[in-house]
């Protein structure tokens, strides 16, 4: 080795010596809050651990260093060492991301294949074999942190689709507590032990950049041959109810494999322009009521969830007094939305425009996919009527893409935090009372029939604030500080939205008021496993799609029909509203209503008959089967055909 390039080898060493140093103090605080949140063991206990697991690191790390003259000399071990990484990598990222117990036998070696065929590619341009662990390990461990975390607040794993989302998901990640468990950072551990180890060598790989290039091609060709010809005998099928156990039964890697297919919107069975034509000419009228407001206000509440829907909450104080005791004038019900802990938008796209994500490629956030020029719903309606619309979020304009996607959804303006003026906060977000007061400010300045439609920011997820006092207390023997600062940014909600009511109790101009919330919570599984009363894991199909059930409520300051008890998903909530407010209304949603009532929820991979049965999505009954697909032929004509959407059924 000549000079010049034992320079370069010193200098790149350094740069990873730094890299991995960041990376250990950054995984050592985040373990350190998860003792501080998971205290299982006595404080002498869990110091104890925590310092003989550093120490074996230390003392490995010296002797690595002490002894790299003879360690650079030992070929063998080496190359040994060289051809094992990928398996290192895999082991790792399910010990990270997934449950390895739960891996099958057959996933293991389509993993295997899939990490070493990664690993031959990358190694044809990577050849310094310090360079080639830390990028080959650190993308995949990253992406398995990445996947943990993203599961850890939502509940739900990522996927394929939700890269799209990076941009969103930056700009409140920093409100969230990152924390890994013990055998979690254990893992890491390891894995930069491994990473010090081959930059120590100094070596490159021995065999030539043809060869592994040779290699690369050949099994990407074999690859794409083998899911070409035989795409169900490599690939699963994945379940979309419980993506949990796909992606520990699969394996990080071979689930998004499986994602793939996915990713491409299926065209519906007998789907042509004519059909759509004709299922609309069938559509039953739908009377709607006599009076309709000046204002309908429209409000998205940020986690707004009624937990004792899952299980009575056991608390010192009555959570939701008012929202629950509102009756005159009121119609109440339950959502079963598309999204848990996150993923707002998906439940604002299903309300605005009656499409439902189960007919989009999987995994999607329509904000990023779908909505395009011009896009027919709720918004567009009204506007046809005469509404003014106005969109309003005191959070950046940016976030989900909203300030390109509500001009495609007519709405006339839309209020960010970039343009709004002052704000009230509570912990890093706008408070309810501080967005309720912009709404009764715009309705006090116009004349014009109003729709304004508000998604607020209160009770955003990152539920340990330290600077903010919990006034509820849970009556568990567990403690769960998270549920209970959730809960009493709730109260905080239930405040604001008895100000907003009894500020139109008074208002003379016809005003229909509707609030739902777009998803639960992600707070303690545990609290949840309080609830349900059993473990998350052992819960049928029908109680995991009570994890996106969210109330609604809609008020008007003048007489209309009271009712309760009401379940539906919230892609027939737009056409519910209109239909409420006396709007007239579009084919789509005149067929959105009576789909309504034959069956009354679409959920997560499943649906829910009038009869109150569930049925998974490869068990549909005919007659259920033969409604849903009326519903895709319709969407996809509105969704993914653009150039020959029939207008006349999307718009008025």
């Amino acid at each position: 080795m000549d000079i010049k390039e034992s320079t370069k080898v010193q200098l790149s060493q350094k740069i990873i010596y730094l890299l991995l140093g960041i990376t250990l103090v950054i995984m050592t605080g985040w373990h350190i809050k998860a003792i501080q949140l998971n205290d299982t063991m006595s404080k002498i206990g869990i110091c104890l651990r925590f310092c003989i697991t550093v120490g074996i690191f230390g003392v490995a790390v010296f002797f690595l260093w002490k002894f790299r003259d003879k360690y650079r000399a030992n070929n063998l071990f080496m190359y040994m060492s060289w051809i094992l990484l990928p398996l290192f990598t895999f082991v790792s990222v399910e010990l990270i991301a997934g449950d390895i117990r739960k891996l099958t036998w057959i996933s293991i070696v389509k993993n295997l294949l899939m990490y070493y065929l990664l690993y031959f590619i990358l190694s044809a341009f990577v050849r310094q074999l310090g360079i080639l662990a830390m990028v080959y390990v650190g993308m995949f461990d990253f992406l398995a942190l990445v996947q943990h975390f993203v599961t850890l607040f939502r509940a739900r794993p990522m996927m394929l689709q939700d890269f799209l989302s990076f941009g969103t998901a930056a700009r409140v990640v920093g409100n969230y507590t990152f924390y890994l468990t013990y055998h979690k950072y254990v893992v890491v551990l390891g894995m930069i032990l491994l990473i010090f180890a081959f930059t120590l060598s100094g070596k490159k790989i021995f065999m030539n950049r043809r060869y592994f290039t040779g290699i690369g091609i050949l099994g990407v060709s074999f690859g794409l041959v083998a899911m070409l010809l035989m795409p169900n005998k490599f690939l699963n099928e994945i379940y979309m109810w419980d993506l949990i156990s796909n992606y520990e039964e699969d394996g990080l890697l071979l689930t998004f494999l499986e994602e793939i297919p996915y990713l491409m919107p299926e065209k519906p069975e007998d789907y042509s322009v004519s059909s759509v034509k004709k299922i609309a000419d069938k559509v039953e009228k739908i009377e709607v009521n006599e009076v309709a407001p000046q204002n309908l206000i429209v409000i998205m509440n940020e986690s707004f969830a009624d937990l004792d829907y899952i299980g009575k909450v056991e608390s010192d104080t009555e959570l939701l007094s008012f929202y629950k005791g509102l009756q005159e004038n009121t119609i109440r019900g339950y959502l079963s939305v598309p999204s848990f802990g996150g993923g707002t938008a998906n439940t604002e796209y299903e309300v605005l425009t009656g499409n439902t994500l189960e007919f989009l490629t999987a995994g999607t956030t329509a904000y990023q996919m779908n909505v395009k020029k011009q896009e027919s719903g709720i918004t567009s309606t009204l506007r046809e009527q005469g509404f003014q619309t106005l969109a309003l979020h005191p959070y950046y304009g940016g976030g989900w893409n909203r300030n390109e996607v509500y001009p495609c959804m007519s709405f006339d303006n839309f209020v960010s935090m970039e343009n709004w003026g002052d704000l009230e906060t509570i912990r890093w977000c706008a408070s309810d009372a501080s967005a309720y007061q912009r709404v009764i400010d715009t309705c006090e300045s116009t004349d014009e029939k109003l729709f304004m439609f508000l998604v607020t920011m209160q009770n955003h997820g990152g539920y340990d604030y330290e600077d903010y006092q919990s006034t509820v207390s849970l009556n568990y023997a567990d403690e769960y500080p998270m549920a209970e600062q959730y809960l009493s940014l709730l109260q905080e909600s239930d405040r604001a939205f008895q100000s907003l009511i009894e500020h139109f109790q008074n208002v003379e101009e016809p005003t229909m008021i509707v609030m739902f919330g777009d998803h639960q919570a992600s707070i303690e599984d545990a609290f949840y496993e309080q609830l349900f009363g059993k473990s998350l894991s052992e819960l049928s199909c029908e109680e995991y799609q009570e994890r996106f059930i969210t109330p609604f409520v809609i008020w008007a300051n003048y007489d209309i029909e009271e009712q309760s008890d009401i379940l539906m998903s919230s892609n027939y909530f737009g056409s519910f509203i209109l239909k409420n407010a006396g709007m007239k209304m579009t084919k789509y949603n005149e067929f959105l209503l009576n789909l309504y009532e034959e069956i009354p929820v679409i959920g997560i991979g499943a649906i829910c008959d009038k009869e109150g049965n569930w049925y998974q999505w490869g068990e549909l009954p005919d007659y259920e089967k033969q409604l849903i697909q009326e519903y895709k032929i319709l969407q996809y004509n509105n969704v993914s055909d653009r150039k020959k959407r029939v207008e006349t059924v999307f718009f008025k």
